[in-house]
């Protein structure tokens, strides 16, 4: 609930910026991405946790661990960048290595999750799409401090 409230709340800032004088062109565009990664990574949530949940209480695999608690840490990080904390990109797990990971992982144990690896690879990109327009928000942000209206988007 609280995420769909704080994307709620995204889309309707992204909304009064489009009429508020000074907020150009690009950072709208960034913005409006920023959204759609959201919208996607929430998709590719929810048909994961359906996946999962029509398993039981299967084993998770080492892997899948090491992917969900990196998925977890970029996005720590990627809120700490847009809090203008000094984060830099390399510090960020490689979800794409991590994806790969889990793939062959699953070929070696004999589980191919057909649904599960269509899902982790949406989640992969829309995790990385979000750490992209992050990070180029905040060099945006960084180049345009004056500007009190980009900071409150941000």
């Amino acid at each position: 609930m609280t995420a769909r409230l704080a994307r709620s709340n995204l889309d309707a800032s992204i909304e009064r910026a489009t009429v508020e004088p000074g907020v150009s062109p690009e950072r709208l565009a960034l913005l409006s991405a920023m959204l759609a990664s959201t919208r996607r990574l929430a998709r590719a949530l929810r048909a994961l946790e359906a996946a999962i949940g029509t398993k039981g209480a299967a084993p998770v695999l080492p892997a899948f661990r090491v992917f969900a608690d990196h998925v977890d840490l970029t996005l720590y990080y990627l809120a700490a960048v847009l809090r203008r904390s000094e984060i830099a990109p390399d510090m960020l797990p490689d979800l794409r290595a991590d994806h790969c990971a889990l793939l062959d992982s699953q070929e070696q144990s004999g589980q191919p999750e057909a649904l599960i690896d269509t899902e982790a690879d949406r989640l992969t990109n829309a995790v990385n799409t979000l750490r992209e327009k992050s990070f180029a928000g905040a060099c945006h942000s960084a180049r345009h401090d004056s500007s009190a209206q980009i900071r409150t988007l941000f």
